[in-house]
């Protein structure tokens, strides 16, 4: 492709881990918008400041557990939610990487409305964080509804652990960068994934704690309860945690439900 403001070139031909790529554009697009190097290039030339918003990339993790056709069904599907709104989206699949479970998506969308002959103004509703958060449930809808449709019991939501009401601390997202570093013995980066593996555990040793203390304060008279005063039926199990054993801020169980 070239850059013609700049005349620079960009082969991406040499790419290897892109496994699917397609453009989805509203029903009244002209047919130049399927022309990858045409739409960019008039996409890019329709800026005239230097800091102009040329384009939104949308990443999206895809499901491991979904076969390749139900991969490509999903990410299509919700490049179709954003054609509808009158953006065209530029779509690629990239391969899972070592993992083989790394599969995700690129969305690229111009941030123009779509003109006959090329883009008009900026849309800066696109930008909107309310249109972003609502973008992130649909996504998680039809994730779970693939999912389902698989056969599968694993589930994922766009809404932070707090809100879910779940008591895990967020690992990091070590990213495909570090991981390679960690592989060739850079002690950094070893000691990152590491901490990762150590959230994971140290969520399961509290959350199997909490379980046993709950269970067992269930079993506990009131009246034996700390703080109860005697003949007192209305306190709960929950305000029965003494000091040492307050109810923790961190999550305890994973962001992706199985």
């Amino acid at each position: 492709m070239i850059d013609s403001r700049t005349g620079d070139i960009y082969d991406y031909t040499k790419k290897k881990d892109v496994i699917y790529s397609e453009i989805i554009s509203p029903d009244t697009s002209p047919p130049w918008v399927f022309d990858r190097r045409r739409l960019w290039s008039l996409a890019v030339a329709a800026g005239r400041r230097a800091d102009s918003q040329d384009a939104r990339e949308i990443t999206v993790a895809l499901p491991w557990e979904l076969d390749f056709d139900a991969k490509i069904a999903l990410l299509t599907r919700f490049a179709r939610h954003l054609s509808d709104m009158g953006m065209v989206a530029d779509v690629n699949m990239h391969s899972a990487g070592r993992s083989g479970r790394n599969f995700h998506g690129h969305i690229l969308t111009p941030m123009r409305h779509l003109l006959p002959l090329g883009f008009g103004t900026t849309n800066r509703s696109w930008n909107d964080r309310d249109l972003v958060q609502n973008l992130r449930k649909i996504w998680s809808e039809y994730s779970n509804e693939a999912l389902a449709s698989a056969g599968s019991s694993s589930r994922i939501s766009h809404r932070s652990l707090a809100d879910q009401g779940l008591f895990r601390k967020p690992t990091r997202h070590i990213g495909a960068r570090l991981s390679a570093m960690a592989r060739r013995g850079d002690e950094w980066a070893t000691t990152q994934v590491q901490q990762n593996g150590a959230v994971d555990d140290l969520d399961t040793i509290r959350a199997n704690y909490y379980e046993q203390t709950i269970s067992a304060l269930r079993n506990v008279p009131v009246e034996s309860r700390v703080g109860a005063a005697p003949g007192d039926q209305s306190q709960s199990f929950d305000s029965t945690f003494s000091p040492g054993m307050r109810k923790s801020n961190t999550p305890a169980v994973a962001h992706r439900h199985r």
